[in-house]
């Protein structure tokens, strides 16, 4: 029996395609990718092809982060009314955290002990109660992703049982932050925590 797809076009749009594929950064990329090829061995030459054909099948949408990215043009966007900020930071960080959702392309770098770790995740935790999702990099190794990870667990979950407390005393500016909190538990809960 046959496979049936079927899809909704309630709200399909076209839009016209993207031109980073005529940018010279992205000729780069497919540049370096098929020297990857030329000096890969044998046995690793399929990681390396795999590189370069993901690369010739990425979609031109004109309002993706690669767009933006290779083309050199960072979209400014609307951030939301109110941020948390449930880890701590300094306000070099808070202003991080509001151009992150200020545009459309945003980079977290710094030396050692500066809270870049702190800052992405007050930037994860504000995503995440927008009901969005958000994928992470690290260049350096995965261990510091989970660390990360049980870190923002560890805290949504305290403030959580924090807030519950404090909305006992029939305060409603609590309730309030329960019923955020509860929202930030709810979302741990429905990617797997």
């Amino acid at each position: 029996m046959a496979n049936v797809i079927s899809f909704s076009l309630k709200n399909a749009r076209v839009v016209e395609a993207a031109d980073f594929k005529q940018s010279s950064l992205y000729a780069y990329f497919l540049q370096n990718a098929e020297a990857r090829i030329a000096c890969a061995d044998e046995d690793k030459r399929v990681i390396t092809e795999n590189m370069r054909d993901r690369l010739h099948s990425l979609p031109a949408v004109p309002t993706s982060a690669l767009n933006a990215y290779l083309n050199r043009s960072n979209v400014a966007r609307q951030p939301p009314e109110h941020l948390i900020y449930p880890f701590g930071l300094n306000l070099s960080q808070i202003q991080a955290v509001e151009q992150a959702f200020s545009s459309q392309i945003s980079i977290i770098e710094g030396p050692p002990g500066t809270g870049k770790t702190q800052t992405i995740l007050n930037i994860i935790a504000n995503v995440l109660l927008q009901n969005k999702r958000v994928a992470i990099a690290e260049k350096v190794s995965p261990v510091g992703i989970g660390i990360a990870v049980e870190k923002l667990k560890t805290t949504l979950e305290l403030q959580y049982a924090k807030a519950r407390f404090l909305a006992e005393i029939n305060n409603w500016k609590q309730k309030q932050a329960i019923w955020i909190a509860g929202c930030r538990l709810s979302l741990l809960k429905r990617i797997g925590w």
